[in-house]
């Protein structure tokens, strides 16, 4: 009944995000030492799935139930066992954050201003990327419920079981394929990555011009999809704190933050734009495939290393 309350609250809550998000990110490396840090990203990115499905489990059972506005007094007591988790473990912090840094130190001198060279391709895949993340959490259920050129559409609420059982796939998938890719080099995961976006995006795309066979398309998609989303978000945060010099990291997990922003602030509001001017999001599928393919060829021959750094 008060919308200003509701619009506040709402603001602080996305506050905290985002103070929150690219703070856990940054502290990551330190906290994992001396831990392998993609495996520890992996780790945290499965964690975040697990959490992701519990929460949206729990919001349904809760608004089942109860009131609706049960859901805020779970999050204030997972907020709540977030602080005793840190207050309990602050000697332990102190100290893994004491080891990096005594490690690094003679990094400082050697790497001070020194951005690798290939940051500026990096950014703009992990842009594209979460631009994707975004669709397939906005756009796709509307692709869903939508016809197409000859697609079929769906029902709301087989789109909501649909979207449901991704969930729960990426959360299986999450942490076996962050642990295999935690084997390879750095590049690699966003190479990988932007292939199966790729795939995901060129089916969506066929997938208008079948008739009934185009719903089975979009499910062999989202399988895909799911898979360029556990690829994905535990190899950003890694390669982006990696690329940086040791005086910057904070700087660039910050930018990572900003790219996830302008992905989901830009791609569902032009995304948008498409669909209501074409009434079908083919033009926008295969866009988004042809961009995903082009910067797969530009990263194809690049590595991550150190000496490379300019």
């Amino acid at each position: 009944q008060d919308s200003l309350s509701y619009i506040v609250g709402q603001s602080l809550i996305g506050a905290a995000a985002g103070v929150y998000w690219p703070t856990a990110e940054f502290a990551v490396p330190y906290l994992c030492f001396p831990i392998n840090t993609k495996k520890a990203y992996a780790l945290v990115r499965s964690s975040e799935a697990l959490g992701t499905f519990l929460g949206v489990f729990t919001g349904s059972l809760l608004n089942y139930l109860f009131y609706f506005k049960t859901n805020f007094i779970n999050d204030i007591l997972c907020l709540i066992i977030i602080i005793l988790l840190i207050s309990s473990k602050k000697e332990i912090i102190k100290k893994n954050i004491s080891d990096f840094e005594s490690k690094h130190t003679k990094e400082i001198s050697i790497t001070k201003n020194n951005w690798h060279k290939n940051t500026i391709i990096i950014f703009i895949s992990i842009i594209v990327l979460t631009t994707c993340l975004a669709l397939n959490q906005v756009i796709l259920p509307l692709d869903f419920v939508k016809r197409g050129i000859f697609k079929d559409s769906l029902s709301e609420t087989i789109t909501s079981y649909i979207i449901s059982a991704q969930l729960i796939l990426l959360f299986i998938l999450q942490w076996p394929i962050g642990n295999w890719l935690s084997t390879k080099e750095r590049f690699f995961g966003i190479k990988f990555s932007l292939i199966n976006f790729g795939i995901s995006a060129f089916l969506l795309f066929i997938s208008n011009y079948f008739q009934t066979i185009g719903i089975y398309i979009m499910l062999i998609a989202i399988i895909f999809s799911s898979i360029g989303a556990s690829s994905f978000l535990p190899t950003s945060s890694d390669i982006v704190f990696k690329i940086a010099p040791i005086n910057k990291k904070g700087l660039a997990t910050a930018l990572l933050s900003q790219c996830f922003a302008l992905g989901y602030l830009l791609g569902p509001f032009f995304a948008g734009r498409i669909l209501d001017y074409y009434g079908n999001t083919t033009i926008l599928w295969i866009l988004i495939s042809i961009i995903c393919f082009i910067l797969t060829i530009s990263l194809f021959n690049k590595k991550y290393k150190l000496n490379n750094s300019s």
